[in-house]
């Protein structure tokens, strides 16, 4: 049980530094939300048996998403097999069946479930500016944190605040 705390403390703390780089404490929550929301995706998995799971990931780099691995691997560690990538501009208000459609198909390249990890390869992803990725050397307990992301019952792209609380 600790470990896996461990773990989840880990692969969220890394999720955090990959999305918000360091320049972006000199600037305010509002204008890190403009500059890189376009480049966090929802994720919609389909799972052996019949169940789903969502989560969030980051463009990295081009036709390139990191995520959870939990969000895209069932509980015996397999792979979805079906994975869908949306971005903030499909505009997932419409109705269910339509937005759906807009999903871009994307499969797992290397996932290290250890880490919590996967990276994805996602069909016709458009060019987007990718989120840099960020020294967790240079993280500190009690440094400020910006996540982008849908929480369950939160809504999607989401901007929450917080501080590293270990490392």
């Amino acid at each position: 049980m600790k470990s896996t705390k461990l773990h989840i403390v880990l692969a969220v703390g890394l999720l955090l530094t990959l999305a918000i780089p360091a320049f972006a404490f000199a600037l305010t929550p509002a204008e890190v939300y403009r500059r890189t929301s376009d480049a966090v995706v929802l994720i919609l998995a389909s799972h052996e048996g019949g169940s789903r799971s969502k989560g969030t990931g980051s463009v990295i780099a081009p036709g390139r998403v990191l995520t959870n691995a939990h969000v895209v691997q069932d509980d015996s560690g397999r792979n979805s097999k079906r994975i869908l990538v949306f971005l903030r501009e499909d505009n997932l208000n419409d109705d269910a069946r339509r937005a759906y459609e807009k999903g871009r198909t994307a499969r797992v390249l290397r996932s290290n479930p250890d880490l919590d990890l996967a990276l994805l390869e996602v069909e016709g992803l458009p060019d987007l500016t990718p989120i840099p990725l960020g020294d967790s050397k240079q993280m500190q307990i009690g440094d400020p944190v910006l996540a982008i992301g849908h929480p369950e019952n939160g809504g999607l792209w989401s901007l929450t605040s917080g501080r590293i609380g270990s490392v």
